[in-house]
């Protein structure tokens, strides 16, 4: 069997923003990388750091995620 990790499955995958400012602004993500500052967003949750190219741009851009990690 397999094993892959958090950012393995981030990468490659279609970023889409909630904030109504930056909706339309989405991407694939080409890095991903677990944040180990300072950023708390409940017991069952890690944040990651995204990088992510949106649609039609030259030029990356960075955004922190949440991802459930807990066994349902």
């Amino acid at each position: 069997m397999r094993s892959y990790s958090i950012p393995d499955l981030l990468i490659g995958t279609y970023y889409r923003p909630t904030s109504l400012a930056r909706r339309h602004q989405g991407g694939v993500i080409n890095f991903a990388e677990k944040r180990e500052d300072s950023v708390w967003v409940g017991d069952e949750h890690e944040v990651f750091v995204i990088r992510f190219r949106p649609d039609g741009s030259l030029n990356d851009k960075w955004a922190s995620v949440a991802v459930r990690t807990d066994n349902y």
